[in-house]
C-alpha cells in the first residue's frame, strides 16, 4: 500500500508538471519587406545575417510595406523604426497588424546627395527590445 501511494503522488506529480508545461511554437517568426507589391527581401529570426533592401530616390513607388508574422498573433502595440546609428529618423506605431505600412513621403525626406543606410527595427510587447528586420539603402 505504501509503494502505491509513492506511486501515485509521482504520477499525480509527473502529470501536473506535463499539463502545465508552456506550449511551444512550431513556426519561425518571419518577415517580408515589399516595396509596394514588389520583395525587397524576406528573413525571419533565425538567420544569422540581416539583407539590405535597395531604395532609390527615383524609384516609383507608393510605400514600403513590412509583413511581420507569428504564430501567436498577438502583437498589441507595434513599433517600427527607420534609423541611422542610435539616431531614429522614423517611427510609425501600429496596432495588431499583420501588414505594416510606411507611406514613399515619410521615406522620401531622407534622401540625401549620398547614399543612407538605415537600420529597420520591429517593436511589440513581445520584443521591448526590438528584432532587427534588415536594412535599407537610400540611394540617388
Amino acid at each position: 500500500m505504501k509503494y502505491l501511494k509513492t506511486f501515485l503522488l509521482f504520477y499525480l506529480f509527473g502529470f501536473s508538471q506535463f499539463s502545465s508545461a508552456k506550449t511551444e511554437i512550431d513556426t519561425i517568426t518571419n518577415w517580408q519587406i515589399y516595396k509596394d507589391s514588389k520583395v525587397l527581401f524576406r528573413s525571419n529570426e533565425r538567420e544569422c545575417y540581416k539583407l539590405t533592401g535597395v531604395l532609390k530616390k527615383n524609384d516609383d513607388f507608393k510605400s514600403l510595406k513590412i509583413v511581420f508574422f507569428r504564430d501567436t498573433k498577438s502583437y498589441g502595440k507595434q513599433k517600427i523604426t527607420l534609423s541611422k546609428g542610435e539616431k531614429v529618423l522614423i517611427q510609425c506605431d501600429y496596432e495588431n497588424s499583420d501588414e505594416l505600412e510606411i507611406s514613399k513621403s515619410k521615406i522620401q525626406n531622407l534622401f540625401e546627395k549620398t547614399k543612407v543606410d538605415l537600420t529597420i527595427m520591429y517593436y511589440d510587447k513581445r520584443e521591448p527590445k526590438g528584432i532587427l528586420l534588415g536594412y535599407l539603402r537610400l540611394e540617388n
